[in-house]
């Protein structure tokens, strides 16, 4: 759209008028106040006084207030219709959702609009008429123009639809000087006023300058607003409202949305701040603009209908120029109109209005019976094109906002339509290049409205399939997709001419035009240079503007549409497209003599058509590339694309194919100058990744094989049946390995050569192994010739296990340059097992194959040693407990024919590999310190088919986890030396693990001795018995052997200050034989004892019960003793005072809550004082009403103002029953 006039394409909003925020130049008047020098005057001269530094600062921040405004003002220009549709009627009458766009100008503080024109004249003729009037001698539109842009620019510079000046609030820092405010007075004789009488004198000359502003504006219909700004010494100031009251009602601006008052705040608040105001005047300047639409209306109404003013326009034979027609009267106010309704923001009505004056516009352009003020090749039949193309712009954009897909592309198609016939008249048609420069405009236009539309939330319609069968009658098709309305509605289909697109499809319309305007612009410049004179119209009036023409770069403007069409077909996934607008972008590129450009491009998509053989394409593809490889000298890139091209499935003629392996021969023989420097490094061409005229296929005989023995493999090559159509020699043929001293290499033979046999076998296992190049070398024939298939078997006699994988296939082809490989890369390939067919392998004698196990191709061979033939098998009883002695066997059975010696490793791991400590050892004895997590045994010798059992004892920790043990056995003959010769077997077994025992702990608190307590000085030392008795449960399948349960102390104290003693028990006989889910109690009873009761107690670990026990039965009478520890639970006092520590005086409310065991006397709430830092005793007298384990009442303390804090924790005391 840069091509326009960007007045009649972009989206027009409401303009603004500003002034006040001129940006002021602080460090200049600065300076200039501090050099100016006070001059003599005749009278007594006023001493000049500096500017003060709180003067300069307020300078300083008021131009940063106005540079902010300016640039918040300005930050939305170039709004969509889209962006300013957020803040348009609804249809209830409100405003959607959004903020209002204005255009501001910023003007002087004096600025006014021209004079005002009179009302009434003498005489008619002396009505003074505009500036831009047709009627006007000085108008560029005398006599017949219809619009120029300079009237937009009226609109924009000198008729805003509202006004807004900023003022300053006066200040006393605003003053040369900065003079300090006056005090006010106090007292009795003090004013009520709050205001001072400077500010207030102050206030009234702005507020008279404003009202007489207010007046002006007023008087001429536009919207007047004032916005105030404040400094920061006005934030402090009581007497800012007053002053701001008294200011709206001597100014005349009491009325809604006037007076605005903009306060020192950041940017955002700024933002917030021009946001209400726009909204607040964006219905102000509707109003204006409503009344310049009834302006417009009433010249309307003066005219003639269109109908009679079609008659009357201006005749195609008269020479003079004469007065604009009707006509054109009507499509000027109509266009009018709609710019006022596009100003207001009426898009539905600007589009009537612009509909009007363009059909109106389209007759006037006929060229036989349109208007004869229009007539080609004028200045106004220019303009009137112009407007045209413009008005179309709008009236598309306006459809596409409404969501009316159909109407949007209708009216594009009609404007095209219509001018290719006027074009056609004009000898300016399909056949010159101004016409398609002049189409390809319109498309890329349009693309680009429909690309900013779906930015916005537009999506173009999906074809249905009823639409095919709709009964209305078809659009207007596109002028270069052809009209064909009608079979899209027999076949049942849809034309992509009738059916709104994404903006893609007419970006690449657009380009297919440029690409049209440019083979144009050849034909005449041919027309040109040759030596046939024409009086041929459309070529004498393409002549004219031929210079013009030769400026532009044709293929540099169609690779830009293409371009922006790829990008748009790779936004909505059109996979196809894309790569159909990339070839077209190679072709340009290639026409325009970029040749790298082209061949990057052609590579990208080739690509593709060959992944999904797309062979057709690809043909056309790689002969493109071949030109371009050839223009840029690229010797290695030519190559690969004459071997691809020699591919079957390439279709072409048998000459064509003759032709390209010549040249590909010749080139092969070509010195090529920009490759001598790499002469030495091989070209390799990926035969897997191109379409081969050579198939290869490699086998190995067996998957599998031994050390020593000798392992055969074949590789097949098969040519296509067309191709090569002449015999092709290659110099070498090479096979590798992943293990670089078994790689083969073989030579052609010339005496070998047989010219008629289609299936020839070599045996190449007779291979003699090269010091010099390290490989085995034997001859062969490498002659190949179309439809033939050769097998090339050898043979490798492996010394050592591995994994054997064959590589590569390389034949070598005959170059005098660099060597060239085709390269056959086996290693790489993925196979289908479900698809591929059964393995084959060839005989000598017979050209059919036979079938051996397996499908597809076996690259790879697993070489091993013999089998072991050395069984092993585990014995124990599971499940396992945790912390005993686990009797474990591992035996091994020799069933070799010698004997030999064993080495076994056992590790023990868990199945998350968590390191628990878990150990084994050979003996079971109490020593741990041979034990250890991975074992290796030395078995010894083990007799011919005889067997040997290794016992072991593996001792599982803490958790009761699934133990795995990895058992490796390492072992070979007795009677060999060889360190290689041993074999290796690996076994798995699982070991579960249970617990032992389970135990639950319940604490009793003992009663007190609260004598001590009482006494003053009280005693800080405090003790306390806990009961705890612990519920032990045998959760071990077998029964066990308990010997004891003891006390394990811990050897270090965990709390200084608390110290803990187990009480004394009676001794008992712990050696039991407990079973399954036996639940035994065992009782302790432990003194506490506290050193400071004042200091801040916490628990204390005490130890651990230990438990010694064994498994019964199953021989475990021999092993040790196992040892359980279960440490005790934390212990630690009960709380029996609330203890609360503030710097400041507290009164507190204590309440006792109801326990069904126990009543006292006394009150159930307690409201006390409590004195910074002191301590508070409360004391109840409890009487236990039941017997047994019960909770003693709770003490629940609230601190007046502050909420609740802790109260006492849950104690359980037992009360013994009274004996009757």
């Amino acid at each position: 759209m840069n091509t326009y006039p960007k007045e009649y394409v972009q989206h027009h909003v409401p303009v603004m008028a500003v002034y006040g925020l001129s940006e002021p130049k602080v460090d200049a008047d600065l300076s200039k106040n501090d050099t100016q020098q006070p001059s003599t005057p005749d009278v007594d001269p006023v001493p000049v006084r500096r500017r003060s530094s709180t003067s300069s600062n307020h300078l300083r921040l008021r131009a940063t207030i106005v540079h902010n405004l300016r640039a918040l003002l300005t930050s939305r220009e170039n709004i969509t219709l889209w962006e300013a549709a957020k803040h348009t009627p609804a249809s209830g009458g409100s405003y959607t959702s959004g903020i209002p766009n204005f255009r501001v100008n910023f003007v002087e503080n004096d600025f006014s609009l021209p004079p005002k024109k009179p009302t009434s004249y003498q005489q008619p003729s002396m009505h003074p008429h505009s500036a831009l009037s047709p009627l006007s001698n000085q108008s560029p539109l005398h006599p017949d123009g219809l619009v120029t842009p300079q009237w937009y620019e009226k609109h924009f510079n000198v008729y805003p639809s509202t006004v807004v000046g900023f003022y300053d609030l006066w200040d006393w820092s605003m003053e040369p000087g900065s003079p300090p405010r006056p005090k006010k007075e106090v007292g009795p004789l003090a004013g009520h006023s709050l205001a001072d009488p400077v500010e207030k004198e102050r206030d009234a000359a702005m507020a008279h300058g404003i009202n007489e502003r207010r007046k002006y504006f007023q008087e001429r219909g536009l919207k007047f607003a004032v916005v105030v700004i404040l400094n920061p010494r006005h934030a402090d100031d009581p007497a800012i409202e007053d002053r701001l009251s008294l200011l709206r009602k001597l100014s005349g601006l009491e009325s809604k949305n006037s007076l605005f008052v903009l306060p020192i705040s950041t940017s955002t608040d700024a933002t917030d701040f021009l946001n209400n105001l726009f909204k607040s005047l964006f219905e102000s300047a509707q109003v204006y603009y409503n009344n310049q639409v009834k302006r417009v209306r009433k010249k309307l109404s003066r005219l003639p209908s269109p109908s009679v003013a079609m008659r009357q326009v201006t005749p195609q034979n008269i020479k003079e120029t004469q007065p604009l027609s009707v006509p054109g009267w009507i499509c000027r106010y109509e266009y009018k109109i709609g710019v006022f309704q596009e100003f207001g923001q009426d898009i539905q009505g600007s589009l009537k209005s612009y509909d009007v004056s363009y059909n109106m516009l389209l007759n006037m352009l006929q060229p036989n019976s349109g208007d004869g003020s229009m007539k080609f090749g004028t200045r106004r039949w220019k303009e009137a094109w112009t407007l045209a193309d413009c008005m179309n712009i709008k009236i598309c954009r306006a459809y596409l906002f409404q969501d009316n897909s159909q109407m949007a592309l209708a009216q594009l198609n009609k404007h095209l339509h219509a001018l290719q016939m006027f074009c056609n008249d004009w000898h300016i048609g399909e056949r010159t290049f101004q016409y398609w420069a002049w189409l390809s405009k319109q498309y890329r236009i349009f693309a680009e409205q429909i690309d900013v539309a779906t930015r916005h939330g537009f999506k173009p319609p999906v074809p249905l399939p009823n639409q095919g069968h709709s009964t209305s009658p078809p659009l207007n098709s596109s002028p270069f997709l052809g009209s064909g309305g009608h079979s899209s509605q027999a076949d049942g289909g849809v034309n992509p001419g009738e059916l709104l697109q994404h903006a893609g499809f007419y970006y690449h319309l657009a380009a297919m035009c440029s690409a049209e305007r440019r083979r144009r612009y050849i034909e005449i410049e041919k027309m040109k240079t040759s030596e046939i004179k024409t009086e041929d119209p459309t070529y004498l009036i393409a002549m004219k503007i031929l210079k013009e023409e030769e400026q532009i770069d044709h293929s540099a403007l169609t690779i830009e549409l293409l371009t922006k069409g790829y990008e748009q077909f790779k936004k909505h996934r059109n996979s196809r497209m894309t790569l159909y607008l990339a070839a077209e972008i190679a072709g340009t590129y290639y026409e325009a003599g970029k040749y790298d450009m082209a061949l990057k491009f052609f590579e990208r998509i080739g690509k593709t058509y060959r992944k999904e053989h797309w062979h057709t394409v690809l043909t056309s593809i790689l002969r493109w590339s071949l030109r371009c490889a050839k223009e840029l000298n690229m010797t290695a890139s030519a190559i690969g694309y004459l071997i691809e091209l020699l591919c079957d499935d390439l279709p072409m003629s048998e000459e064509k194919r003759i032709e390209l392996q010549n040249d590909l021969e010749a080139t092969l023989m070509e010195e090529s100058d920009g490759e001598k420097e790499n002469s030495e490094e091989p070209l390799v061409i990926s035969m897997d990744e191109i379409n081969s005229f050579l198939n290869c296929n490699v086998q190995f005989e067996k998957k599998s094989s031994y050390v020593n023995e000798s392992i055969k493999f074949q590789v097949a090559i098969t040519a296509n049946k067309q191709s090569p159509p002449e015999a092709i020699v290659f110099q070498s043929l090479r096979v590798t390995f992943n293990n670089g001293k078994w790689n083969q290499i073989y030579f052609h033979n010339q005496d070998d050569i047989e010219k008629d046999d289609k299936y020839r076998y070599y045996n190449c296992s007779d291979s003699i192994y090269s010091k010099e190049t390290n490989v085995w070398e034997a001859n062969t024939d490498l002659q190949f010739r179309n439809s033939q298939i050769k097998i090339f078997e050898g043979k490798i006699n492996a010394d050592h296990t591995e994994n054997l994988k064959l590589d590569s296939v390389i034949l070598e082809m005959n170059s005098s340059s660099r060597p060239v490989h085709l390269t056959f890369n086996v290693a790489n390939r993925v196979q289908d097992a479900r698809s591929a067919g059964r393995r084959k392998w060839y005989l000598p004698d017979s050209p059919k194959p036979t079938f051996i196990d397996g499908r597809g191709e076996l690259s790879s061979v697993d070489i091993t040693q013999k089998p072991s033939r050395l069984a092993i098998s585990t014995k124990h009883q599971s499940p396992a407990l945790v912390d005993e002695h686990y009797p474990f066997s591992i035996i091994l059975e020799n069933q070799e024919a010698t004997a030999v010696e064993a080495f076994v490793r056992v590790e023990i791991r868990t199945a998350e590999n968590q390191d628990l400590g878990d150990t084994i050892k050979l003996k079971a004895t109490d020593d741990d310190s041979d034990a250890c997590g991975v074992l290796d045994i030395n078995v010894g010798q083990i007799e011919a088919n005889s067997s040997k059992e290794q016992p072991m004892y593996i001792i599982g920790r803490a958790i009761p986890m699934t133990r795995i043990l990895n058992i490796s056995v390492r072992y070979k003959a007795s009677s060999s030396s060889n360190q290689e010769a041993y074999f290796e077997k690996q076994e798995t077994a699982k070991i579960n693990y249970h617990k032992p025992f389970e135990i639950k702990f319940q604490t009793y608190e003992q009663t007190k001795d609260c004598s001590k307590v009482a006494g003053f000085p009280p005693e800080l030392k405090e003790k306390e018995r806990l009961l705890v008795i612990a519920a032990i449960r045998c959760t071990s399948p077998w029964n066990l052997d308990v010997d004891s349960i003891e006390i394990e102390q811990n050897e270090q104290p965990s709390h200084a200050n608390l110290h803990v003693r187990a009480m004394p028990k009676a001794p008992e006989d712990d050696k039991k034989v407990w079973k399954k889910d036996q639940v035994v109690n065992s009782n302790h009873l432990f003194e506490l004892t506290i050193e400071d009761r004042t200091a801040p107690r916490s628990s204390v670990d005490f130890g651990a019960l230990k438990i010694t026990w064994r498994r019964v039965g199953g021989g475990h009478e021999q092993t040790p003793l196992c040892q359980t520890s279960i440490p005790f639970p934390p212990l630690s006092f009960s709380p029996s005072e609330i203890r609360i520590h503030r710097a400041h005086f507290a009164e507190l409310q204590a309440q006792v809550e109801v326990s069904e065991a126990f009543v006292f006397s006394g009150y159930k709430q307690t409201k006390f004082r409590v004195l910074p830092f002191s301590s508070q005793k409360l004391r109840y007298h409890c009487h236990a009403i039941l017997a047994g384990h019960v909770r003693l009442p709770r003490l629940k303390v609230d601190v007046t103002n502050s909420g609740e804090v802790s109260g006492t924790t849950d104690a359980v005391v037992y009360v013994k029953p009274r004996r009757q």
